[in-house]
């Protein structure tokens, strides 16, 4: 899940919005986009909205998470060092699975 800032016009100004994406791997390796949700800002009780909302639309076996700044979880676990993470931005769809 990642949540990317995008500047909007509305009530004759210019406001940000944030719109978070969620993919994930189904069970043969392929990429789904599981949804997109459009919040005010990046923060910690939106992003847990969204899960619950992942959650009640009966996603199953989320395994690893990946989701970025860690300042925004209270509780989180480091699994995979920065090095992994940028591989896996440069690595071709093939070798994700």
């Amino acid at each position: 899940m990642n949540g990317i800032v995008f500047k909007v016009r509305g009530a004759g100004k210019i406001i940000n919005k944030t719109v978070y994406l969620c993919v994930g791997f189904n069970n043969r390796g392929y990429k789904d986009v599981l949804g997109m949700w459009i919040g005010k800002t990046e923060s910690f009780s939106f992003r847990m909205s969204v899960l619950t909302d992942l959650k009640a639309r009966e996603v199953e076996d989320i395994l690893v998470t990946v989701m970025e700044p860690k300042r925004l979880y209270r509780d989180h676990q480091e699994c995979f060092p920065t090095i992994y993470h940028a591989y896996l931005r440069g690595a071709p769809d093939t070798q994700l699975v």
